[in-house]
């Protein structure tokens, strides 16, 4: 029997990981599902599990960011995404397994009997770290994002969204098709998922613009995107914004 944890800030997605392996999958025991990234480390330590479901994306603190945290990697670990192939080719160079979101019955079995074949520890933490620096590298060029919204998930092209803006603890996404999603995430989960994007340009507290949806900037601090989306830049960030938007 394996010990298992999830790993996983949004609710939903991990309690219906759990649940799929509690219904499909035999031999292994669901120990605990963390929501709060912060309180990861601890559980881990205190209840040693043999397996880790691990998300990548998190805010505050994410899975590449909780595994360099250990001094010794003595568990396994199958890391859960929406990242694309090619950055998951760095996954099958690693040797490490990976659940492609939204996760699936037949994809969990698959990666489930995949790890049962080649079962082993990365404790190694030379391994485990030139592993993180691959794929810390490739997400900086990550080309779709996964979307939380009450009740779903929506993965779509980074190079989709014109840009992000807050909505009272909810974010809106405006996309190039003239779409709106809307999250149940704040603002500050996607600033995280984003600041490695050299394309993505925080704005204030309250949007993430794509720069490359501006269409005109006026020096009073408006910018004009497509799909006639008006942002007010802040004074105090204008120069900054200018400066980037040179760039």
């Amino acid at each position: 029997m394996i010990n298992a944890i999830i790993v996983d800030d949004e609710y939903m997605v991990g309690e219906t990981l759990k649940n799929h392996i509690q219904n499909h999958i035999t031999g292994i025991t669901i120990l605990s599902v963390i929501n709060d990234v912060k309180n990861a480390k601890s559980t881990i330590l205190k209840l040693a599990p043999d397996l880790v479901f691990l998300d990548i994306q998190m805010p505050g603190l994410n899975g590449f960011e909780l595994l360099r945290s250990f001094e010794e990697i003595n568990f396994d670990v199958i890391f859960t995404t929406a990242y694309t192939t090619y950055a998951i080719e760095a996954f099958k160079v690693h040797a490490f397994d990976y659940l492609l979101k939204p996760i699936t019955i037949d994809e969990l079995k698959t990666t489930v009997n995949r790890y049962y074949l080649k079962r082993r520890t990365y404790s190694d933490k030379q391994h485990i770290t030139s592993f993180l620096e691959k794929i810390e590298h490739l997400s900086s060029k990550t080309e779709r994002i996964t979307i939380p919204e009450i009740g779903a998930l929506t993965i779509i092209q980074t190079s989709d969204i014109i840009c992000l803006k807050s909505d009272y603890g909810y974010t809106d996404v405006y996309c190039k098709d003239g779409s709106k999603i809307t999250s149940s995430k704040p603002l500050k989960h996607f600033c995280e998922i984003l600041k490695n994007n050299t394309k993505f340009c925080e704005i204030g507290k309250s949007n993430i613009v794509n720069l490359n949806y501006v269409t005109k900037y006026y020096n009073e601090g408006t910018i004009i995107l497509e799909n006639t989306i008006k942002i007010s830049v802040p004074r105090r960030s204008r120069k900054t914004f200018l400066a980037t938007l040179q760039q």
